[in-house]
C-alpha cells in the first residue's frame, strides 16, 4: 500500500456505523459472527478504475474465541491490547470493546473485528516487513476510530500502535 493519492469513499457515516454495530451486538447470533459492515474504501488516484489496488475496511462482532482460518500468507501479531494477522491480501485485527450501559454484558462475550482487504488478485511476492507494518498500522488506526465512535470504556487502542510479530505455531 502506497502513501500517496487516495480518494476516501465513505460507505457508512459514523452515526450509521455505530447504530449498526450496536444493533448487531444486541442481536448477535449465538456462536457465530455478525455480518460485516463495510465502512470505507481507499481508492488510488489517478487510477480509480483499478479495483485491484483498493483497500476496503470492514467491521463486525465475533464471539470470544471465534477463529476463522487465517489466509495462508498471514503473519500473527499483537498490537497493544489487540491481536491479529496480516498478509499480502489483508489485515485482521480483533480487540475487546467494553460497551457502556445495556450493551456491556453482550460486549463482554464478543470481540470487535476489523478487516482491511487489499484488492489484489495475486499475492505480492515483493512485500517487505515495512509494507506489512504500514498495513497493520492503518488497520490499527481505523479500528481505534471505530472503538472511539462506539465509546469503548476500556479504550483498548488509545496508545500509538506498537506491533510485535508473534512466533508462528
Amino acid at each position: 500500500m502506497r502513501s500517496d493519492g487516495f480518494e476516501t469513499q465513505v460507505n457508512k457515516t459514523t452515526r450509521n456505523l455505530t447504530a449498526r454495530l450496536e444493533e448487531d451486538l444486541r442481536s448477535m447470533p449465538s456462536g457465530d459472527e455478525t455480518d460485516s459492515a463495510g465502512f470505507c474504501t481507499y481508492i488510488p488516484e489517478p487510477e480509480p478504475a483499478k479495483d485491484h489496488l483498493r483497500v476496503r475496511m470492514d467491521v463486525r462482532w465475533q464471539p470470544q474465541g471465534f477463529k476463522k482460518r487465517p489466509p495462508q500468507d498471514a503473519v500473527p501479531f499483537v498490537a497493544n491490547e489487540a491481536v491479529g494477522e496480516t498478509g499480502d491480501t489483508g489485515t485482521l485485527l480483533r480487540v475487546r470493546c467494553e460497551m457502556p450501559g445495556e450493551l456491556r454484558v453482550p460486549s463482554d462475550k464478543a470481540v470487535l473485528s476489523v478487516e482491511a482487504s487489499y484488492g489484489v488478485s495475486v499475492p505480492h511476492t515483493d512485500m517487505v516487513q515495512a509494507d506489512r507494518d504500514r498495513q497493520t498500522s492503518l488497520t490499527y488506526l481505523m479500528t481505534r476510530r471505530v472503538t472511539e465512535a462506539l465509546g469503548c470504556e476500556n479504550k483498548p487502542l488509545a496508545k500509538a500502535p506498537v506491533v510485535k510479530p508473534l512466533p508462528t505455531p
